[in-house]
């Protein structure tokens, strides 16, 4: 198993998150990644279908667009250094 502390690179992963980029997500796992979600009882094996899980997540949670028809402006917080 390979471990970073690289703050780039976790800049980098949320960042695709952020984008709603599956494939830019799907990019900072390893090929025997897995990822296991308690809350919705699911458990994803490999870049793959880490990548299809966001791409169903960010069309199911758009909080940008629920905001924009609640004529809400959400303020980012700036990211410590």
């Amino acid at each position: 198993m390979t471990v970073t502390t690289d703050r780039a690179f976790f800049d980098g992963y949320l960042d695709a998150w952020n984008a709603h980029d599956p494939a830019a997500v799907a990019r900072y796992m390893a090929d025997d990644a897995i990822d296991e979600d308690v809350a919705l009882g699911r458990v994803l094996h490999g870049p793959s279908e880490i990548a299809k899980f966001v791409e169903e997540a960010t069309k199911a949670y758009n909080l940008a667009e629920m905001f924009a028809q609640l004529g809400i402006q959400p303020a980012a917080p700036p990211r410590p250094t």
